[in-house]
């Protein structure tokens, strides 16, 4: 990316209010879209890491230097660590990646869920003439989630009435979210988003 796309770039994330960047995302040019994402996964990687930023950047030169003649020179090293600092200088993207930071502090980060239906035949007690005497019917809820950077499946088996507990749960979270953000909205702080585009 040439310096002049770099700065115009940051210009416009760095001008951009956190509360109007989920909007704009979309309307962000591509270089614009690319620096943020870098941005808040730099920031990310300080907080997992338990660096302070110069270090971080350091560090980050160091590596890109190993695996890559693109820093062959001073001048181009102090420009690369120069836009990394620049980068984690814009206050909004670092604070999309502290929060980023945040909702890694568990010890398992979901992926996707899906519920299986079927039907299960319920045969007859009689050893000596098994017949089919009826069916239930069977949820099973299927998770994936990432542990320890494993990826990894979770099956619970749920009677109807599970299901039915588990979208009436669904259902208060979100209510509990709408409200939040209204209190936040009331407030002037801006709820955070950190990936949201």
């Amino acid at each position: 990316m040439s310096e002049d796309n770099f700065q115009d770039s940051v210009a416009a994330l760095d001008a951009l209010p956190l509360s109007e960047q989920t909007a704009a995302a979309v309307a962000l040019d591509e270089n614009a879209r690319t620096l943020s994402l870098a941005a808040r996964s730099l920031q990310l990687g300080i907080d997992t890491l338990d660096y302070d930023r110069d270090t971080f950047i350091d560090e980050v030169a160091d590596l890109f230097e190993e695996s890559t003649e693109a820093l062959h020179d001073i001048q181009a090293r102090e420009r690369f660590t120069g836009r990394l600092l620049r980068l984690l200088s814009i206050s909004s993207l670092l604070l999309k990646g502290k929060a980023a930071s945040l909702l890694s502090e568990g010890q398992r980060f979901g992926i996707t869920s899906r519920i299986i239906t079927d039907i299960r035949p319920v045969f007859n007690a009689d050893f000596q003439n098994v017949a089919l005497s009826g069916a239930i019917i069977v949820h099973t809820l299927k998770l994936e989630y990432f542990e320890s950077s494993v990826r990894k499946t979770f099956f619970i088996q749920l009677e109807p009435s599970d299901v039915t507990n588990l979208k009436v749960a669904c259902e208060r979270a979100e209510m509990k979210q709408e409200g939040l953000i209204a209190f936040l909205k009331s407030t002037d702080v801006p709820l955070v988003e950190p990936f949201d585009n």
